[in-house]
């Protein structure tokens, strides 16, 4: 009796586990590049009760009689299979047709997936422009890194640089004196607003968590004060609106409502 019982709790258990590999299958439904898994059972012991017996003369052989005692998970697979295309109008979003992965970097660390959503980093979208091209940014940026100009670090939305305090100085006294501070501002508060804009899309289709945009609070802030000096109404709204999740869930609400209220 005993035993029974436990053969099907052993069934709850792996069965357990198959339930929470379909439950993450069901909440990734939206995650770009999520490729979902299967459970794989086998048994965990079987009891021999009655030995084969050999056939004699005038008399056949008799069959092995056995009894399982339960039921494990053999393994956890994952489908690699193709999955459906996918139009999203950006032209920074890839797909991998056929075997393959895309290989990224954080850091000194190489990561392999087939998620193809990329886009360019802030750097390039706001430094990038003739006769300096977005791809050139980066490896620029990497020999000012090289020569501890300019300093990384690795955060959860990615790899910032910060400048130091003296450079940043001097390269803010360049630019005035070339005449480009207001320029780059633009371009800054622009990334910023299309950033806010697609993370709040994204959030609301559950492909990414407000999280996203808090590691972006301190540009929002910078964008959303450079477009009410600049009297850009449209821009300064589309951030209060876009942002007011996020305040509202990190308990900052009294900020976002400043920011539609102003």
């Amino acid at each position: 009796m005993l035993r029974s019982l436990f053969s099907g709790i052993s069934g709850l258990r792996s069965h357990q586990t198959m339930l929470d590999v379909t439950g993450n299958n069901i909440a990734n439904v939206n995650t770009t590049g999520f490729k979902s898994s299967q459970t794989q059972f086998q048994d965990t012991l079987s009891q021999v009760l009655q030995n084969a017996g050999g056939a004699q003369q005038g008399t056949g052989g008799t069959n092995p009689a056995q009894v399982g005692l339960g039921v494990r998970v053999a393994g956890i697979t994952t489908n690699f299979t193709q999955g459906a295309s996918q139009i999203t109008g950006r032209s920074t979003d890839m797909m991998i047709q056929g075997d393959g992965f895309f290989m990224v970097r954080k850091g000194n660390d190489q990561f392999y997936t087939r998620a193809g959503s990329f886009d360019f980093d802030a750097v390039e979208a706001v430094a990038g422009t003739e006769p300096l091209e977005r791809h050139q940014v980066l490896d620029l940026l990497t020999l000012l890194v090289d020569k501890s100009l300019v300093t990384t670090i690795d955060a959860d939305a990615g790899t910032r640089y910060r400048l130091l305090e003296t450079v940043r100085d001097y390269a803010l006294g360049e630019l005035e004196r070339h005449g480009e501070v207001e320029t780059l501002r633009h371009r800054h508060r622009d990334h910023y607003v299309r950033l806010v804009t697609e993370t709040f899309w994204a959030m609301t289709r559950m492909e990414v968590t407000w999280s996203k945009q808090v590691d972006e609070v301190d540009n929002a802030r910078i964008a959303f004060q450079f477009s009410r000096r600049c009297g850009d109404a449209t821009e300064a709204l589309q951030l209060a609106s876009f942002m007011l999740p996020t305040w509202l869930n990190t308990g900052r609400s009294r900020e976002g409502w400043s920011w539609v209220e102003g």
